[in-house]
């Protein structure tokens, strides 16, 4: 369906002879907020109304939220709409707060408006535009307790420019009640079937005016139109009173941000750019966000080590949402790690047995040959010192796969024990130098996850503890803890409980993965610079890395479109 909202009808209502006038609601038609529930969005001012009454216990959003039908239960406002004035004059009258302080948090209030809520560029760009280059005079017709120039304020922002504009809370009379109509009828002399009005609440933005003989044309809010086309098929979110009010925002700004670029689409994933946006880039913001609140990283660490190759994205995540964040937080680092890099922890002086070793977790791939092997393991040089096992495949023979690599290490075991205790002491070097030691003796390594491999290696080379931070974390990593007395911080959960049906924790440290290799050693040159060896002997195809360019990018953009959005709010 290229046009699931019917558009095209709206577009010949415009442009009819008859039509005089046209009318759009505002909230949800013409601009949005991003969030499910409007009242979510008081949240946002929590910490802002703490700083003004100095009270950090306060929780503004649960005295906000319910202001509306508290004044009416209260009968504070007698026979008239509620105005903005009235809601914070009550909040005076039942907190005791003075105006002074009462006017900075209603500034506050609009202000956030202003930031947050953005054009809804669908109808922006085919309804107001098409009605603008008609010439016909467009009006504003809405229920809220904004008075009508701040309204207009939030349209201009947003591009809109409109010839008036008719709120309930200045005229005493709403839409919902039909009687709001009546008066912008009279106030414009045109009869019902000259106005044109479009909006997305069923019942007052079409039902009514219906009604009343005025041509009106409904146009479903984002959210609902998410559920109508995806929600139903896909079952997302749809316990949305389980969730929290600011997971509620981000949904909202998500839906928002799907109305704009897959509309048209039956996919939700129609381009390897929508995956990226849509797909990566939440999952990458609520890592980063979760980095950027946890109290107990932040206090008990100087830096959040990235490990290679799968950290690279978060990271990159992370500087971007500390950066604009305003609260002190600690910085991310990246940190070359990796099986074959950190595994040389193991070697302990005997060649044999530290290779033979390496060669039980060795992954068999028919693609790889010995020659391959051992310019993992001992980078790339030792390929022109041994001839002998150029051409040997790995086979899933395990005896005679041994018995070549035996015979390769008695031949060159002098060598080779040279080039294994440089590695050993370069990577020793390397996270001496590199990692940051807290004063209780602790370093935090963020990876994907889950088997606890990075923590137990370094912990090898270096004199401290390394903690970690996983996505995932597993039975087996647990029982690392317990016996080396580190800790884990674990983000979404059990890694049984994804793999069951799935191995989406396998595609996320792929897509999170930086565009090289593994790192498999640590020269250090002349300046004590430490340069990374990277492994060669896999390489990834231009159109891998175009493919993965694309996803860090626009997963990334997502995380760009989201601070902007919501600028001094995170």
């Amino acid at each position: 369906m290229k046009d699931p909202l019917f558009l095209h009808i709206a577009e010949k209502l415009i442009t009819h002879p008859d039509i005089k006038v046209i009318s759009f609601d505002i909230f949800d038609t013409l601009i949005q907020r991003p969030c499910i529930f409007p009242e979510d969005i008081f949240i946002l001012l929590n910490n802002k109304v703490k700083a003004i009454l100095h009270n950090n216990d306060i929780n503004f959003n649960t005295i906000r939220k319910d202001i509306e039908r508290k004044v009416k239960e209260e009968k504070y406002i007698e026979d008239r709409e509620i105005t903005f004035d009235d809601i914070y004059n009550y909040i005076n009258k039942k907190y005791k707060i003075d105006y002074k302080k009462i006017n900075e948090i209603k500034n506050e209030e609009l202000k956030l408006e202003l930031t947050i809520n953005n054009s809804r560029k669908i109808i922006k760009e085919r309804l107001y535009s098409l009605a603008i280059k008609t010439g016909k005079k467009i009006i504003c017709i809405s229920d809220m307790y904004h008075n009508a120039d701040f309204l207009n304020k939030l349209l201009l922002q947003n591009k809109y420019k409109v010839d008036k504009i008719y709120v309930s809370s200045e005229i005493n009379k709403r839409k919902d009640k039909g009687d709001l109509f009546d008066y912008v009828l009279s106030e414009e002399k045109i009869r019902p079937y000259e106005l044109l009005h479009i909006g997305d609440n069923k019942i007052s933005d079409f039902e009514i005016p219906i009604k009343k003989g005025i041509v009106a044309f409904h146009i479903p809010k984002s959210q609902d139109v998410f559920y109508e086309q995806k929600g139903k098929e896909y079952k997302i979110w749809n316990n949305i009173d389980l969730y929290s009010p600011y997971q509620r925002i981000i949904m909202g700004f998500y839906i928002n941000k799907w109305e704009e670029k897959l509309l048209s689409s039956k996919n939700y994933f129609d381009s390897i750019e929508n995956l990226a946006y849509f797909g990566v880039g939440p999952v990458l913001l609520s890592i980063a966000i979760w980095l950027r609140d946890n109290e107990d990283i932040q206090k008990n660490y100087d830096v959040i080590h990235f490990a290679s190759r799968d950290g690279y994205l978060p990271l990159q995540a992370y500087i971007k949402i500390t950066k604009k964040t305003k609260k002190n937080t600690i910085s991310g680092k990246y940190l070359y790690c990796g099986r074959i890099l950190y595994d040389i922890a193991n070697y302990e002086k005997d060649v044999l047995d530290y290779v033979l070793g390496r060669l039980a977790k060795y992954p068999y791939n028919r693609k790889f040959n010995i020659g391959d092997f051992f310019v993992s393991l001992f980078q790339g040089k030792v390929i022109n010192n041994i001839d002998d096992f150029r051409n040997f495949l790995l086979i899933e023979d395990k005896k005679q796969d041994y018995k070549l690599v035996k015979e390769i290490i008695q031949k060159h075991y002098d060598m080779l024990q040279k080039i294994l205790a440089k590695k050993k002491n370069n990577v020793h070097k390397y996270y001496l130098n590199e990692l940051t030691i807290s004063a209780d003796n602790r370093a935090v390594i963020f990876d994907c996850g889950y088997s606890g491999s990075v923590s137990v290696n370094i912990m090898k080379l270096i004199k401290g503890k390394i903690d970690k931070i996983y996505l995932w974390d597993s039975k087996e990593n647990e029982q690392i803890d317990d016996v080396n007395q580190t800790k884990t911080y674990v983000i979404f959960g059990k890694l049984e409980n994804y793999i069951k049906n799935n191995y989406i924790h396998l595609l996320f440290e792929e897509l999170f993965s930086e565009i090289e290799n593994q790192c498999i050693n640590i020269e250090v040159d002349k300046k004590d610079d430490y340069i990374p060896v990277f492994d060669k002997t896999v390489r990834l195809s231009k159109s891998t890395k175009s493919i993965l360019s694309k996803v860090h990018n626009n997963a990334l953009h997502f995380i760009d479109d989201f601070i902007m959005c919501f600028s001094d709010y995170r």
